[in-house]
């Protein structure tokens, strides 16, 4: 009841996250990254403190597979997001918070489509992007590249279809290193 961190990386650790693991309150860094797990992500509990999953580059052929889990978008404590190299798909949800902590959100190489969320992009602290190797369309709303906290974006091999060049903020990707 009093874990605070789960550090497993290359354990070869299979079977799926259990939704107990989630749910524990005391619980800010699950990092399980290129174990053999398989199965979907569980959803947070309401008033997790979890900062940091990282659950990337399952060996497993069945890897983690499903949804983003909507939860994820509404938790304020996440700070670091690393989900890449899964079978995760479908949409992300539009509702990210816009006093989200996230500062580093990576969901590159899996089967995500549709639209990018126009609330992804009002994520404040938000310093890396990576949502490569997709199946993203449509227009890239704004905050996604222009906002002054982004230091590096990657949209590449995606369907999107409109860049905008206008911004809604006085210092348009400022700190922007990588496009």
């Amino acid at each position: 009841t009093n874990l605070v961190r789960l550090q497993a990386t290359g354990c070869n650790i299979t079977g799926s996250i259990p939704s107990c693991v989630m749910s524990m309150s005391t619980l800010e860094d699950l990092s399980v990254a290129e174990n053999e797990l398989t199965g979907t992500v569980p959803d947070l509990v309401a008033g997790s403190r979890l900062r940091i999953i990282d659950v990337r580059s399952q060996k497993s052929s069945a890897s983690l597979t499903g949804a983003f889990p909507s939860t994820f978008a509404s938790q304020d404590a996440l700070e670091f997001v690393q989900m890449s190299g899964l079978k995760l798909s479908g949409s992300l949800p539009d509702s990210f918070s816009s006093t989200s902590r996230i500062r580093y959100f990576d969901l590159h190489d899996n089967d995500f489509s549709d639209v990018l969320p126009t609330t992804l992009g009002a994520i404040p602290h938000m310093e890396t992007l990576w949502l490569a190797d997709n199946a993203f369309s449509g227009a890239v709303p704004p905050g996604i590249y222009d906002h002054p906290s982004r230091v590096e974006v990657n949209l590449n091999s995606n369907e999107i279809t409109t860049l905008s060049v206008t911004s809604q903020h006085s210092n348009p990707g400022e700190s922007l290193l990588y496009f």
